[in-house]
């Protein structure tokens, strides 16, 4: 069996949604993910032709999938235990939409919810006229 097919829209996003979780780019997911799967560092030259597969061919490897999916499925746990049950209740109506609808929306709640649950600093808010 083939240790690679190709991607499908949802394999590459998950790619960089956990570069984005991690702070990486997507060569170190890559990296990280050969490390966590084989449990060794991968040679700099069959990283890179595996990498150059995914990034023109949209190939991604089975172990990227696998690290990929774990990568998030963590922070989400983490995102709803840090934010409550808000959070919760939003991110599981996230997960019956499409996978471009839902890796958006996770990254829109991300970025911008905290901003519009709490729009003020308590600096701001102890200025407000009583």
């Amino acid at each position: 069996m083939s240790e690679q097919r190709v991607a499908t829209l949802d394999d590459s996003q998950m790619v960089l949604w956990s570069a984005e979780i991690l702070q990486k780019t997507e060569f170190e997911v890559f990296e990280q993910a050969y490390h966590a799967w084989y449990q060794e560092t991968p040679e700099t030259v069959r990283l890179e032709r595996i990498f150059a597969a995914y990034m023109f061919e949209g190939v991604v490897p089975f172990w990227v999938r696998q690290f990929t999916r774990t990568t998030v499925e963590c922070a989400e746990i983490d995102f709803a235990r840090e934010h409550g049950e808000a959070h919760r209740y939003l991110i599981d109506g996230l997960r019956a939409a499409s996978g471009t609808l839902r890796c958006t929306a996770r990254l829109a709640l991300t970025l911008f919810l905290p901003c519009l649950v709490f729009p003020w600093s308590d600096a701001e808010i102890g200025a407000l006229p009583a």
